[in-house]
């Protein structure tokens, strides 16, 4: 409903209700003033408007609609733009990360990080890692090759040492003096402990080269672990004592490397137990696992040192004592991963240290834990 003139300005807004007998409406009126010549025309004209506050809601809902559909579209074309965001970016960065670690807790440094290619940059940044992975390869490579030529070197001075001191104190030890024969008992024992060292550098050695293959055989763990505690009860003191506690533990193994592994377990053991303390040594099956597990009750290991004692020339100072050269977990935990297990360490300051050899047991083991 509506009036108008030709030309007109504004001057008053009008907005009010009505009831009418299809309900209530809305109108809305403008009054406009028409000039007609020199004097103006003061009649006044209106302008109404006038709609169904039904309609009004309906626009309303439409509007409300239309937003919340806007707004799904917006959410799901952000989540697009951040999980493609992720692949192209986040996820072949956290994929290096990942590959990163995995190399510096393996410590195979034969393996390279791949580029994933998302940018330039993360090629710079894969080139670079690889880069210094390659240079700690040839140091390690350089310091292995090292260790062998030096220990065959040292290996036959160190044997004729040993010998004559043997030689010594076999034939003359009653004719020498007190003090000659003690001496040659002091280099007769530094001499036996450089030669361990060297068997252990040589060990090392040779299981770190790429042609070394192991010599496997189905054995029982039980079989070795027996007579490595037999050998070591000839030169265990000090009122310590092995408790043994053995069940069946079949496992496919070189048994000459696995008894240079499990003597080490337990000369460790030896060496950082108190005296008058005992020495756990158990076999079993556990989880398809066969394990060999060797206990002390000396002084422990913090949990920050307890990674650290498997790297080679690592000695816990304060802790445990440095006799040693800090090369005997570390061949541990190499034999055990050639035979493609592990070693465990289970300690705390004060409390003891286990150590574990894990590794796959045959189908037909039995054993109890």
């Amino acid at each position: 409903m509506a009036a108008a003139a030709t030309a007109g300005v504004t001057t008053k807004r009008r907005l009010m209700h009505i009831e009418t007998e299809d309900g209530v409406c809305c109108y809305y009126d403008k009054p406009i003033m028409r000039r007609s010549g020199e004097k103006a025309d003061k009649a006044e004209y209106y302008v109404r408007t006038m709609i169904d506050y039904r309609e009004i809601d309906t626009i309303y809902q439409d509007i409300q609609k239309f937003l919340y559909i806007y707004v799904i579209i917006l959410l799901c074309i952000m989540s697009a733009g951040g999980y493609l965001l992720y692949r192209k970016v986040v996820h072949p960065v956290n994929a290096m990360c990942e590959r990163i670690n995995s190399i510096t807790e393996s410590l195979d440094l034969s393996e390279r990080i791949e580029d994933p290619g998302a940018f330039r940059e993360t090629e710079v940044i894969t080139n670079a890692n690889n880069r210094l992975i390659e240079q700690a390869e040839e140091v390690v490579l350089q310091q292995e090759e090292f260790n062998q030529n030096i220990s065959h070197e040292l290996r036959t001075p160190v044997s004729l040492i040993q010998g004559e001191c043997e030689l010594l104190e076999d034939m003359y030890v009653e004719d020498l003096p007190e003090a000659m024969a003690e001496a040659v008992s002091v280099i007769h024992k530094q001499s036996e402990r450089m030669n361990l060292i060297i068997s252990e550098l040589l060990y090392l050695a040779k299981i770190n080269s790429d042609g070394y293959k192991l010599n496997r055989e189905k054995v029982d763990l039980v079989d070795i672990v027996e007579s490595a505690c037999d050998d070591a009860e000839d030169f265990i003191d000090g009122g310590r004592e092995f408790v043994r506690d053995f069940a069946v533990a079949e496992a496919e193994v070189d048994v000459g490397l696995f008894m240079i592994a499990v003597r080490n377990l337990l000369s460790n053991a030896i060496k950082y137990s108190p005296r008058g303390s005992r020495i756990y040594v158990s076999t079993g099956v556990m989880c398809s696992e066969a394990y060999v597990s060797v206990r002390d009750e000396g002084c422990g290991i913090s949990e920050e040192n307890q990674k650290k004692v498997f790297e080679p020339y690592y000695q816990v100072n304060g802790e445990r004592n440095s006799d040693g050269f800090g090369l005997g977990l570390n061949l541990v935990k190499r034999i055990a991963e050639k035979h493609g297990g592990s070693v465990k360490l289970t300690s705390a300051l004060n409390e003891g240290a286990t150590f574990a050899i894990v590794l796959p047991a045959v189908e037909d083991s039995h054993g109890s834990s």
